[in-house]
C-alpha cells in the first residue's frame, strides 16, 4: 500500500479486472485480495480495513461464489418448471397444448439435473471461487419474478406463448450456457448440453401444436382460472 493507492482506486481496479477478464482471472483476483487482506491486518492501511471498503467490495462477498451461482441457476430451472406446470393446468382443456407444457416442464427438471451433475464434478476450489458478477445478477434478477404472479396475468394461449418465449430467451439461459461452457469437465459433454439447450428453445417454434401457429389462433384459446 506504499504505492499510495486509495481504497476507491484499489476497489475499482479489482472490479475492472473481473469484468474485463471474466472467469479466467478469478483465481488471480482471489490471490490479490488475500494478499491485500494480509497486508492490511496492521494499522498501516486502516482505510482498507474500514467497514465501508469491506461492505462495498462486492467481488469478494462470501455469498458470491460459484457454488452460489450453481444454486441460483438450479433454483431458476425449478421456477421455470413450476411456471410450465402452471401453464399445463391453465390449458388442461386443450390436451395437446397441456402435453406440450408438461414436456417443457420435464425438460426444465433435466436442466436442473445437468447443472447438479456439473456442480458435483467441480472441485472445492472452483466452487468457492468468486462467481462472475454479471451471471449472479442475471440469476437473481430472474428469481425475483414470481411464477405465480406471471400465471395470474395469463388470459389466453397467446399470453402463455409469449411468456414462454420471453423466458426461454431471458438471461437465465445465458447463465446456464455460461456454467456449461466454463465448468463442464468434458468438452464433448458441454457441446451436447449446449445443443440440448438450443433444441429446447427451438421447440417452442418447431413443436408447438400446429393448429396454434398463429397469434390469432392462440388468442382465441382462453386460459382456465
Amino acid at each position: 500500500m506504499g504505492a499510495g493507492w486509495s481504497e476507491e482506486e484499489l476497489y475499482d481496479a479489482l472490479n475492472v479486472a473481473l469484468i474485463v477478464g471474466g472467469s479466467t482471472v478469478i483465481p488471480h483476483l482471489r490471490h490479490a485480495v488475500e494478499t491485500i487482506d494480509r497486508a492490511c491486518l496492521s494499522t498501516a492501511c486502516p482505510s482498507l480495513n474500514s467497514d465501508s471498503f469491506r461492505k462495498g467490495r462486492t467481488v469478494m462477498s462470501n455469498t458470491d461464489t460459484t457454488a452460489e451461482l450453481f444454486k441460483l441457476a438450479m433454483a431458476a430451472e425449478e421456477a421455470a418448471e413450476d411456471l410450465y406446470l402452471g401453464l399445463k393446468a391453465k390449458f388442461a382443456h386443450q390436451p395437446d397444448v397441456a402435453d406440450f407444457w408438461r414436456e417443457y416442464a420435464k425438460e426444465e427438471v433435466g436442466h436442473a439435473c445437468w447443472l447438479e451433475s456439473v456442480r458435483d464434478k467441480s472441485s472445492p476450489e472452483q466452487l468457492s471461487a468468486p462467481a462472475d458478477p454479471s451471471m449472479l445478477n442475471d440469476a437473481r434478477k430472474f428469481l425475483r419474478r414470481s411464477p405465480q404472479h406471471a400465471l395470474e396475468e395469463i388470459a389466453n394461449l397467446e399470453d402463455a406463448y409469449q411468456l414462454a418465449n420471453e423466458l426461454e430467451n431471458s438471461e437465465i439461459n445465458v447463465v446456464f450456457e455460461f456454467i456449461i461452457t466454463n465448468f463442464s469437465s468434458d468438452e464433448s459433454a458441454g457441446s451436447f448440453l449446449r445443443s440440448q439447450l438450443r433444441d429446447h428453445i427451438a421447440r417452442l417454434v418447431t413443436d408447438f401444436p400446429a393448429r396454434f401457429t398463429s397469434a390469432a389462433s392462440r388468442q382465441a384459446v382462453k386460459a382456465l382460472d
